[in-house]
């Protein structure tokens, strides 16, 4: 197998050596990834008048894929924004104060 490196003709050439400029980046990254999406607010919502609704009914009521829903609820659930309290058949969202 042949593997080539071909170089970015956007971008103006980059020193390896200077971190400081990619730290930068990861930081400014970093910082965005903690902003609550539309989909995101719109799923507190749902969730604040129906703390025991479903993925799947979050879903519906969004038209969105059931999949999303469920990663953008796990990133809220990192976030501390969201806590599930229960067992598997009877539980219930707990929007956070944060």
């Amino acid at each position: 197998m042949i593997y080539a490196t071909l170089r970015n003709k956007n971008y103006g050439s980059t020193n390896v050596n200077d971190k400081s400029k990619i730290t930068d980046n990861v930081t400014e990254v970093t910082d965005n990834v903690t902003e609550v999406t539309k989909l995101q607010k719109d799923i507190i919502s749902l969730i604040k008048n129906n703390p025991s609704i479903t993925n799947a009914d979050i879903a519906k009521e969004l038209n969105t894929a059931r999949e999303t829903i469920t990663r953008n609820i796990s990133k809220l659930k990192s976030l501390g924004i969201l806590e599930r309290v229960g067992s598997d058949r009877k539980c219930s969202w707990v929007i956070k104060n944060k």
